[in-house]
């Protein structure tokens, strides 16, 4: 089975908690010769309120279709 790694996000946007689990994973996907996509970007602080559910942390349904584009748009041709 292949392997896809996707990066974490957070509707905080890059917080240095968050870029030390992506550098983490860069480093451990690079080391596996796995593929890595970054999400970097994806969910911002300035974009957080179109896609995060009132809890701040969950996506809200418009965020889980949106990532789930973003995710399929990703994975054509990879799997």
């Amino acid at each position: 089975a292949k392997i896809i790694v996707f990066g974490p996000a957070t509707p905080l946007g890059m917080t240095d908690q968050i870029a030390a689990v992506r550098d983490a994973l860069i480093e451990l996907t690079t080391e596996l010769n796995l593929e890595f996509v970054d999400v970097k970007g994806w969910v911002t602080a300035e974009n957080a309120n179109l896609y995060t559910s009132n809890d701040n942390v969950h996506p809200n349904d418009q965020g889980y279709f949106w990532r789930g584009s973003q995710f399929t748009n990703v994975l054509q041709g990879k799997v």
